[in-house]
């Protein structure tokens, strides 16, 4: 299954949740039920069709990790 979210200004995320990691894309649909469920864990955030977050929790940048992921890769 796929769901249309907003990305989130890191600002506005800070201030509803606490202490935002800076590897973490503030995404959803606040005021409906759209976002992350149970299962979702490992699925991807897609903009213009590249992955840009992987579900653990919430999203997590794939940019932060892409000198560990070419590391297993390769």
């Amino acid at each position: 299954m796929e769901v249309d979210v907003s990305v989130i200004n890191l600002d506005t995320c800070s201030q509803s949740w606490g202490g935002i990691p800076s590897d973490v894309i503030c995404a959803g649909s606040y005021g409906s039920h759209k976002g992350i469920c149970r299962g979702d864990g490992g699925g991807p955030l897609v903009c213009d069709g590249i992955a840009v977050g992987v579900v653990s929790f919430n999203y997590r940048k794939i940019s932060k990790y892409l000198g560990w992921i070419n590391s297993i890769i390769n």
